[in-house]
């Protein structure tokens, strides 16, 4: 929806750019919140985080120990924040759940075939009434009512996800029912799942100059001194990784700002039904390979700017191209080894 021919070279040609600081940081975070959702402890997470890094050394440079850094305080302040009395855990007042962490889904619709992977998915395990949790990260403001969230109920990752999970339980329910057990209503007549943003505030906060408070000085510059000079001392005075990243572990351990958000995105049937018209519909354009042509050159400079821009503009090739790699799978996200299948439930009332 981005940009038609951005489509194309991805996911028909198979061409990705390298991964961003900003996608590092989102995949290690998704990592520390999935080892929360399975029931694990803070020592386990930040240790999958950990284990993460092997084999990247862009984490060993001085902006991946900032990142990582602050990603630890992301993850610390969640499990800080929802551990002890995480309200989605009771969303069906003391019934008991079945949480999905990382779950592949796939269905179809019409002639559209869907795959995908929710982040988490709760089921009821008394009336297979659902909710899936996306979590998201972003530096925006994430204050209640902010246009973060305005866009929200037109967005089709949150309508494929409601439907998803609607598809999903209806088959949960009427493999686990037989006909009658709810005093002869149909067992499957499911409401439309509910759909929460799970979302963390994240900071451009990087280690500063320690003030006394913090056992440092003031760096005035001395006479005579050079600017070589000035900025080594004011280097020796800043923080240090683990210094920086303890500051960030207290600020994210405090509630004096909305850093931890969990927007409910809404949507009525009617609603739900006509955005599922226009995922048919794009679709279906973009299954057109004249379509696939089609630039949105408003989006050149989305994210920071398009790694594809030199081939769009045939100032190179796709194959040519040091900013883009060749897949070898189209969907990593969904066939790589950390998918999950339905067998990796966890029933709440085991997890703790």
């Amino acid at each position: 929806m981005q940009c038609p021919r951005l489509y194309k070279y991805k996911y028909i040609d198979g061409y990705r750019s390298e991964p961003s600081a900003a996608m590092k940081t989102g995949t290690m975070v998704h990592l520390g919140l999935e080892t929360y959702w399975n029931g694990e402890d803070l020592m386990t997470a930040l240790l999958n985080m950990e284990s993460l890094k092997m084999g990247d050394d862009w984490w060993e440079e001085e902006e991946g120990l900032i990142a990582f850094a602050k990603c630890q305080a992301y993850v610390n302040g969640y499990y800080k924040k929802w551990e002890k009395d995480d309200e989605l855990h009771n969303i069906f007042n003391d019934a008991p759940i079945t949480i999905y962490p990382e779950l592949k889904f796939e269905f179809e619709h019409g002639d559209l075939k869907v795959r995908g992977k929710f982040d988490v998915l709760i089921v009821n395990k008394d009336t297979f009434e659902s909710v899936v949790i996306e979590h998201k990260t972003t530096s925006l403001s994430i204050d209640s009512g902010g246009i973060y969230f305005d866009k929200l109920p037109m967005d089709i990752q949150c309508t494929i996800y409601r439907e998803a999970a609607h598809m999903l339980t209806k088959k949960i329910c009427k493999d686990a029912s037989p006909v009658g057990e709810f005093g002869g209503k149909n067992p499957c007549a499911l409401p439309l799942p509910r759909v929460f943003y799970d979302v963390i505030s994240t900071t451009k906060s990087g280690p500063k100059q320690k003030t006394k408070a913090m056992g440092g000085k003031s760096v005035v510059r001395r006479k005579d001194e050079t600017d070589e000079e000035l900025v080594a001392r004011k280097e020796a005075n800043k923080e240090t990784i683990e210094e920086f990243g303890q500051r960030m572990v207290d600020t994210y351990e405090e509630d004096d700002s909305p850093k931890y958000v969990r927007h409910e995105v809404s949507a009525t049937f009617g609603q739900h039904v006509l955005r599922m018209i226009e995922l048919d519909e794009y679709t279906t354009l973009l299954s057109d390979t004249r379509f696939q042509k089609t630039r949105n050159s408003t989006a050149c400079g989305s994210y920071g700017g398009c790694a594809y821009l030199d081939p769009c503009l045939e100032r190179g090739t796709l194959q040519d191209s040091p900013k883009l790699v060749k897949l070898d799978v189209l969907h990593p996200e969904l066939d790589g080894e950390r998918a999950r299948k339905l067998s990796s439930a966890i029933s709440y009332n085991q997890r703790r």
